[in-house]
């Protein structure tokens, strides 16, 4: 209620008043996030593009009084002013902000408010870059032919041309989101791929990329592409053009000079030829000449011009044939034609050429026709055959005075040819001494037989005839190779025969060194007869093997085993040398029997022994016959057949009354042997072995006989060979009966008087090794003398009786020392392996030494069992010999001591050591380097050059190859040599004056190998050395024609003033030629002819 109200009325109200107040509090603003309508990728606006940002803020109080958008372009911003007055139903204030194509740049938006309380508030920020715009890469590309940089994307390249390309890119932008990332390349169609390390070829020098030789057209393609994803491409296209192929033939390489004959050029090219801007052309020049290369032939020398010649299928023929003019005829003389070939690409074809040797008509003309066999060996007769063409028009016959035959041009001593089967025309003109007479008006043919003493590489062969009027002629050269003999031989193999380890019947043939070998000729005798030989073929390798099946009746037979290798080379049969082995048969003896035998009473039959012998390895049985004494019952003798091991057993009876008191002994032996067609070989017999018993009549013993006595038997500890007997008696023993057998046989025990008081009896038995193993066997019985009971006579009552067996024994040897052993590599060449066992005298329990060798587990033989004496102080050495053929095999060496008991001179008990071996690869060495030769080249007469070597001392042979200008004169061969020197003529002509001679020469040494005391040669193992060179120019001294005499005179026959000019002949002129001078009348001033 207000003031001017209470005063309006004084009436008063009574009752109750409600007064509602509301209170508002003050609030500050709050901006929510910001809204942005546009496209921003990771805070990025692409240009060109719109965005729009939305601010809004909530107020409670709506009482903002001011409301700024701040912000623009980095380091520009700016504020603007927005509306206070409109607020929605959620008390919210909104201000937007619009920006259409804004320029590149980094921008920056906020928003503040302030309200009538002086409240603050400030929304978040909005940054974001507005890019540039993009500007697209470019690239290039550039080829590069040899080195040289080309122009154009259509490069032409050529066989052999190596190529490659060199890329420039570039982009103005330079930001990370547009500037370039990528740069690729790719050949022909395959896949695109990075330069060397990423690089991008923006550099100044820009990317290289070696290609290399191409063998096809070929396109190199380039693409770049930048971080926003534009491209750029470029590429360039090698054109691949083939030079023309060019191959020359000649109809006739040896006419007369006069004759006809063709020469033609084939040029194979897909680019073809026309008159102006290509070339295809036949040329001729002397032979000797130098061949201006890669040039065109011009004047005289180009004899036929085919640039409009017409192809059929990339073909394009040039022929020309000379001597189709009388007027036109070639000089006698070699010529060499050559091409000159560029196609419409200006690629040059290989040059090629011919040699025609043009021919004079000469008085003789020869041929030379190879032998049938290109390789030849060493000591075999070489049959050449030659054929001389008569081109003389005399009528008289020919005689040659001379035949040569030319080894790498060298004449070959006449001595060691024979000339054979001369057929001319005229058989029954009788033939000159020394000389050989051809016919005027056919070819005559005869042969060279020619037998080279030592082995030739690739040496030049050829003939040389000269006749009875000095007319040279030299036929053309063929090739041979001789070959060492023994280099191509089979060798000679070796062999060994052994008893095969699971048949004793068999005897193993190994056959091994063998090298050089396709066949094999083995055979084998036993005595004088010829036996099979089981075992496959040979065919190749080192080694083989037979078996020979041999018979028990061949023991102690030689087994003679015959080996050869053989091969074919050439159509010819070589063989090896014929290798014999002698081998003693022995059979091993069947095993041993053994035998055992017992004796015991039939309980159930007084007088009645059982007797049984068990056996084993055993054939038969044999029992001894034993004789008849006061002590011993009679035993006849008898066999028994029996089978391998079994039991045999036979009863005996005795009379009770005649026997009492006598032993019945029962011996026996085993008998084996080996049967074969119903006979027996090789018999063996067991040791004796025997069973002892005492007749006792069991009514004759009485209530006071001896007991029963106690035998024990052992070997003496301090002598081996005796062995100790005590028997002790039984009650009422007055005296002892002690009997003994070894293996059935009574032996005697020496010893004392029995002792009645002690009750004993010792002895004695002395053994030998021999009768190691057998069974000493004691038998005793005891004895008492009684009175009868009417006293007239005495009787001796015997107790029972008591054996006891005792096997002879000796102690086994000790175990000997393991030895030390070297083996040594040989100080020189000869192969031979030094083997030295150390101190064996040192060596504990050792009396012999074994040494068992083998070369890739064949065995070699060093030495028997070596015997080992207390003198042995110093080293044993054995030399083991190698031959070449054995380089680079295992040799391996075992050595182990022996001990054993010596009895008698032999050797029982062996007991073996541990073995100790050694091995090495077999090593002939490499051979030494041959050093350099020393050359020198001189002129020794005119158009002859000597070639002569030096510094020989290491080389055991030489290679030499002479060359003209290109030209091979004398063709590489090696050439063995003694001494320290060699020489070697080259001839040249006089077409070669001028040109250059060059001779090169290399050493060549082999491997050195010492057999039988003497240094001999491994051409299989050598060393080249390096090769030197050495050159001068021809030169073929002129002579100077002399003066020549000159005559004119009328022309018989011809009209008046025609005249004939002659001259006189010099010898030493090849030609005239005629100058006139003056002339009076309208005829030309002068003329020249030749």
């Amino acid at each position: 209620m207000g003031k001017n109200d209470a005063n309006q009325s004084s009436r008063a109200y009574s009752g109750q008043c409600k007064i509602t107040v509301i209170v508002a509090k003050r609030t500050s603003p709050v901006f929510s996030d910001p809204v942005i309508d546009g496209t921003l990728s990771d805070g990025k606006l692409a240009a060109g593009m719109d965005i729009s940002i939305g601010f809004k803020v909530k107020d409670e109080g709506r009482d903002i009084n001011k409301f700024t958008i701040s912000g623009g372009l980095v380091g520009a911003q700016a504020d603007q002013a927005c509306s206070t007055d409109t607020y929605d139903k959620n008390h919210t204030l909104t201000c937007n902000l619009s920006l259409s194509s804004p320029p590149a740049g980094d921008y920056s938006y906020w928003a503040s408010v302030q309200d009538n309380q002086n409240n603050k508030a400030l929304s978040k920020s909005v940054k974001f870059t507005v890019l540039k715009r993009n500007t697209e890469p470019t690239v290039t590309i550039k080829g590069i032919v040899n080195s040289v940089e080309q122009t154009g994307s259509f490069i032409d390249v050529g066989q052999g041309d190596e190529v490659s390309v060199v890329v420039k890119a570039s982009d103005a932008d330079q930001e990370s989101y547009n500037e370039l990332n990528e740069a690729v390349f790719r050949v022909g169609s395959g896949n695109f791929t990075g330069f060397s390390g990423g690089d991008l070829c923006t550099s100044q020098s820009g990317c290289r990329e070696y290609i290399g030789e191409i063998s096809q057209t070929t396109l190199v393609e380039v693409k770049v592409r930048d971080a926003a994803g534009a491209e750029a491409t470029s590429g360039l296209t090698f054109n691949y053009v083939t030079a023309p192929e060019v191959q020359i033939s000649v109809s006739n390489d040896a006419p007369f000079y006069d004759q006809a004959f063709t020469v033609k050029a084939e040029v194979t090219d897909r680019h073809g030829f026309n008159a102006e801007n290509s070339a295809l052309m036949l040329c001729r020049v002397p032979s000797g000449s130098r061949l201006p290369r890669n040039q065109a032939c011009a004047g005289s020398s180009k004899v036929a011009d085919c640039n409009d010649a017409a192809g059929n299928n990339n073909v394009y023929s040039c022929e020309y044939t000379e001597n189709t003019k009388p007027d036109q005829t070639l000089s006698p003389g070699g010529y060499t034609y050559y091409t000159y070939v560029k196609n419409l690409k200006g690629l040059q074809g290989s040059e090629a050429s011919v040699n025609v040797n043009a021919q004079p008509y000469l008085s003789t003309r020869i041929e030379y026709v190879q032998p049938s066999n290109s390789s030849v060996l060493e000591g075999d007769p070489v049959t050449f055959s030659v054929t001389a063409f008569s081109q003389s028009t005399r009528s008289e016959s020919i005689d040659y005075e001379d035949v040569q035959f030319l080894l790498d041009g060298s004449p070959v001593d006449n001595t060691d040819l024979k000339i054979e089967n001369v057929r001319h025309c005229d058989v029954n003109k009788p033939q000159p001494k020394d000389k050989i007479r051809l016919c005027t008006d056919s070819d005559s043919s005869f042969d060279l037989v020619w037998t080279p003493e030592q082995a030739y590489q690739n040496i030049t062969i050829s003939a040389q005839l000269v006749d009875n009027v000095g007319n040279e002629s030299r036929s053309d050269s063929t090739v041979l190779n001789i070959v060492s003999r023994e280099s191509v031989s089979p060798s000679a193999p070796r062999i060994n025969v052994q008893q095969a380890p699971d048949n004793i019947r068999t005897r193993v043939i190994s056959l091994s060194n063998i090298y050089n070998t396709a066949e094999l000729a083995v055979s084998a005798k036993i005595g004088n007869q010829s036996v099979t030989i089981e075992g496959t073929g040979y065919s190749s390798g080192e080694v083989w093997t037979g078996r020979v099946t041999t018979s028990i009746q061949n023991h102690g037979q030689n087994l003679v085993v015959t080996a050869q290798g053989k091969r074919s080379l050439d159509g010819r049969q070589l063989a090896g040398p014929a290798v014999t082995h002698d081998h003693t048969i022995q059979y091993t003896l069947p095993d041993k029997s053994q035998v055992s035998v017992a004796l015991r009473e039939d309980s159930s039959t007084p007088g009645q022994y059982v007797l049984t012998v068990e056996h084993s390895d055993t054939k038969e049985l044999i029992f001894e016959e034993i004789a008849e004494t006061e002590t011993v019952l009679y035993r006849p003798a008898s066999k028994e057949v029996v089978t391998g091991n079994e039991l045999f057993s036979d009863t005996i009876r005795v009379d009770l009354a005649r026997s009492h008191g006598k032993k019945l002994s029962v011996c026996v032996k085993g008998r084996n042997y080996h049967p074969e067609d119903g006979k027996q070989f090789q018999a063996t017999f067991s040791e004796q072995q025997c069973a002892n018993k005492i007749v006792q009549d069991p009514e004759k013993f009485t209530s006071g006989a001896p007991g029963k006595p106690d035998i024990a038997i052992q070997g003496d500890q301090k002598n081996w060979n005796r062995v100790n007997v005590t028997v002790t008696g039984g009650a009422n023993t007055e005296r002892l009966n002690v009997q003994a057998t070894l293996d059935g046989e009574p032996v005697t025990i020496s010893g004392s008087d029995y002792d009645q008081n002690t009750r004993k009896w010792t002895g004695y038995l002395d053994t030998h090794y021999d009768q190691k193993g057998m069974q000493l066997e004691v038998e005793a019985a005891g004895y008492k003398t009684v009175q009868t009971d009417d006293g007239n006579w005495h009787t001796e009552l015997h107790g029972p009786t008591e054996s006891d067996t005792y096997t002879i024994t000796y102690p086994a040897p000790a175990t000997p020392d393991k030895p030390t052993v070297e083996l040594d590599e040989p100080v020189n060449k000869s192969g031979q392996y030094r083997l030295t066992v150390k101190r064996p005298a040192a060596l504990k329990h050792a009396k012999a030494l074994d040494i068992v060798a083998s070369l890739d587990d064949v065995s070699i033989n060093v030495s028997d069992r070596i015997p080992v004496t207390e003198q042995s102080v110093s080293d044993l050495s054995f030399d083991i010999a190698t031959v070449e053929h054995d380089h680079s095999k295992k040799l391996e060496v075992c050595v182990k001591a022996v001990n054993y008991h010596s009895i008698d001179g032999a050797q029982r008990d062996l007991v073996f050591g541990e073995q100790n071996c050694k091995s090495e690869r077999v090593d002939y060495g490499e051979p030494d380097d041959p050093g350099e030769p020393v050359i020198t080249l001189t002129q020794a007469e005119v158009g002859v050059y000597s070639i002569d070597v030096g510094n020989l001392s290491k080389a055991h042979a030489l290679n030499i190859k002479a060359t003209m200008d290109g030209e091979v004169l004398v063709k590489g061969s090696e050439i063995k040599f003694q001494g320290v020197s060699y020489n070697h003529s080259v001839a040249t002509k006089y077409q070669h004056h001028g040109a250059t001679l060059t001779a090169c020469v290399y050493l060549v040494r082999y491997r050195e190998i010492l057999k039988n005391g003497r240094i001999e040669y491994d051409e299989h193992a050598r060393k080249e050395g390096k090769a030197v060179c050495h050159s001068t120019v021809v030169s073929h001294q002129l002579p100077i024609p002399g003066v020549p005499r000159f005559t004119y005179f009328p022309q018989d026959g011809k009209a008046a003033g025609d005249f004939l000019l002659g001259w006189q002949n010099s010898e030493d002129a090849a030609r005239a030629y005629f100058k006139v001078t003056s002339w009076k009348g309208s005829v030309a001033d002068k003329f020249k002819d030749d």
